[in-house]
């Protein structure tokens, strides 16, 4: 009688080349993952700093919208809201956007450890506009400051940051501010 060996299982080297391609496969998951992971950090550190430095930017340009007279000063702004004593001021200082509350207590609007400011700058312009026709009598060379003027106010903000982090990562925003309380000089003829 004759007696056949039948297989069952795999062989050794079935083993070891099934092991090989699963290990192949599970390094290529892994870098793939790593990088995955990589590009994730990368996109966060970037989207938290477009965000913050719009955030300043925003909160500044809100107060500033309503500020009355105001004093540009290196990296920094003073000035009071129309119509108020209060003086508010924003200022650069060791890669910190601060803004004065109170009385000369200063409130740390970025966090060092996540992002420094490297420049805070602001542009003051002034426009002046003569309101022609809107005195019912024209003007003659005797009539002094005729016809009336009116100074559109305005301000340029730019605030540059980069990221602790990853130093690669640099944001810029610029905003063109209006100023309300626009000032009116000269008068027309009585």
């Amino acid at each position: 009688m004759r007696r056949t060996h039948n297989q069952r299982g795999l062989t050794l080297v079935e083993l070891m080349v099934g092991l090989a391609i699963a290990l192949l496969l599970t390094a290529v998951a892994l870098l793939a993952m790593s990088q995955h992971l990589r590009e994730n950090h990368r996109l966060l550190i970037e989207a938290r700093l477009t965000q913050d430095v719009q955030a300043i930017v925003d909160l500044v340009s809100r107060d500033l919208r309503r500020a009355g007279p105001l004093a540009v000063q290196g990296d920094g702004v003073r000035f009071s809201p129309a119509g108020s004593t209060e003086e508010l001021a924003y200022r650069l200082q060791d890669g910190v956007v601060s803004m004065k509350i109170g009385d000369g207590h200063w409130q740390a609007m970025n966090d060092a450890q996540t992002f420094r400011v490297s420049s805070l700058r602001f542009v003051p312009r002034t426009q002046e506009i003569v309101l022609d026709g809107t005195c019912r009598e024209t003007c003659s060379d005797s009539t002094p400051n005729c016809p009336p003027r009116q100074q559109l106010r305005s301000i340029d903000i730019e605030l540059t940051a980069q990221a602790v982090h990853d130093t690669r990562w640099t944001r810029t925003t610029r905003r063109h501010v209006q100023l309300r309380h626009d000032a009116l000089s000269g008068a027309c003829p009585a």
